[in-house]
């Protein structure tokens, strides 16, 4: 998950976001979705659909009739595309892309539930200290 920092932010070394709606997507979008959940980028979809299909961006573009500069902010995350979308590029590669809605653990929903009790700044802060560790198990 990228953060901007603003100058303040990366004056004492505490990235910020600077809209508030945007930290609040990022705090539901993490909290929401637990450690043990994957929530694919649909541009990684796309571009992992075009690796395994042994496509160029634009071959893919041709076949999903779209430019190949489309495709590269897609798969770089430049741009998000629509389900409509990335279900095109995918059927293009010759994949089917399913998505499935599954019910909630209770568990899940009372962590999640005592998250957003929490303030922003403090969630966000907590999603740091995940990132960080993350980053030094990655790393040894």
């Amino acid at each position: 998950m990228r953060r901007k920092s603003s100058a303040a932010g990366a004056a004492d070394g505490e990235p910020s976001i600077a809209r508030p709606q945007a930290r609040e997507a990022i705090i539901r979008q993490w909290t929401a979705t637990g450690a043990d959940a994957y929530v694919p980028d649909p541009g990684a979809l796309i571009r992992e659909a075009r690796e395994r299909a042994g496509l160029t961006r634009t071959e893919l573009a041709k076949r999903a009739r779209m430019s190949p500069s489309a495709v590269a902010r897609y798969e770089t995350g430049q741009s998000s595309p629509t389900i409509d979308t990335a279900q095109r590029c995918v059927d293009a590669c010759g994949f089917e892309l399913r998505v499935d809605l599954v019910h909630v653990s209770p568990q899940r929903q009372a962590a999640a539930d005592a998250a957003f009790a929490r303030n922003v700044e403090d969630r966000l802060r907590t999603n740091d200290a995940f990132t960080a560790l993350a980053a030094q198990l990655r790393n040894g």
